[in-house]
């Protein structure tokens, strides 16, 4: 590990004291305007930017500001192009997405509302005029994995290219690229990767065989082998194979009387609570780069809550109905 990535590290510490606590995030919601509400924002790492003239109608400035610059402090600390790509890729997965959605299904020639309210976050590493260039000119770039750039430009290149293919090909890319650049940051960020590649891979077996009765195709790289699941052709028989491997703890979890379509939403909740919990786990004590990752993800998450909770006090809504709004953000 560079001394860069691991003073870094140390950095890192410091600044999670500045993140969103609990007791913060609770007289957040119980506070009786949004005045109130902002005024915490002070004891956080926002404090920098208030003033005389800032209000509480300005949070959403505030809080891409904030994002923005934490990105570049991190991007200057970094002494490995990898490393850098590796961290902002699931942004340029979004962005590059949407993009295409505004190309093919919107009919647009350009890209020209780079912004949050269109679906966009501008933490990539991909600015307005590399997107532009990429999706709309059919340029490569430098600044994504190949498999990335190669899944997109092929995709451009059919004749009759249909945005639903480009989402699942692009998944499929993004847990490659992100397997291959861990390779050379770390045990725990591999074990991440794995971990990524195995619940992609039971998410969509699960939705296949039970929404259109097929298999998945399977990708290399988990934990998981494909052989192991070629037996599974409905809900109960993939409840049966997957109690035999790591994943069974968290099926005891599941509530098997709700219909089809609710158990599959909660298997992937536990999916998702599963991936956050291990990167918290695996970034405990660590000096490489899945601390940084870590951090990060909580910073942005910490940016999401607030912006609901936020929203929601402009908008008049009760404490439980926040608390409500809040629950898929927990991390």
């Amino acid at each position: 590990m560079s001394a860069q990535l691991l003073f870094l590290s140390g950095q890192i510490s410091v600044l999670e004291a500045q993140l969103l606590q609990s007791g913060q995030l609770d007289r957040m919601i119980g506070a009786s305007t949004p005045e109130e509400a902002f005024r915490v924002l002070s004891e956080l790492s926002y404090a920098q930017y208030f003033d005389e003239d800032l209000r509480a109608s300005h949070f959403t400035q505030v809080l891409a500001r904030g994002l923005l610059e934490t990105k570049h402090f991190l991007d200057e600390s970094l002494d490995n192009g990898n490393h850098s790509m590796l961290l902002w890729l699931k942004y340029d997965l979004n962005n590059i997405k949407r993009a295409a959605k505004d190309r093919l299904l919107f009919g647009k020639e350009s890209l020209t509302d780079f912004t949050d309210d269109n679906g966009y976050i501008n933490l990539g590493n991909l600015d307005l005029p590399s997107l532009q260039a990429f999706i709309f000119e059919g340029a490569s770039v430098d600044l994504l994995p190949r498999e990335i750039t190669k899944t997109v430009l092929d995709f451009f290149a059919k004749e009759d290219p249909q945005i639903r293919d480009l989402d699942q090909s692009l998944d499929r890319a993004y847990l490659q690229a992100f397997l291959r650049l861990s390779k050379s940051s770390g045990e725990g960020l591999k074990h991440y990767a794995k971990a990524q590649i195995d619940s992609y891979n039971l998410r969509s077996l699960l939705r296949n065989v039970t929404m259109i009765g097929s298999q998945t195709d399977w990708i290399s790289g988990g934990t998981l082998g494909s052989e192991d699941f070629g037996s599974v052709t409905d809900l109960d028989s993939f409840m049966k194979v997957t109690r035999n491997t790591d994943y069974s703890l968290m099926l005891e979890a599941m509530k098997e009387a709700l219909p089809l379509e609710q158990q599959l939403n909660q298997f992937e909740s536990l999916m998702d609570s599963r991936l956050s919990d291990l990167m918290k786990e695996l970034s405990q004590g660590s000096d490489g780069l899945l601390k940084v990752l870590y951090y990060f993800e909580r910073r942005w998450n910490n940016a999401r809550m607030i912006k609901v909770i936020m929203f929601g006090k402009f908008y008049g809504l009760e404490p439980h109905v926040i608390e409500e709004k809040l629950k898929p953000l927990s991390y």
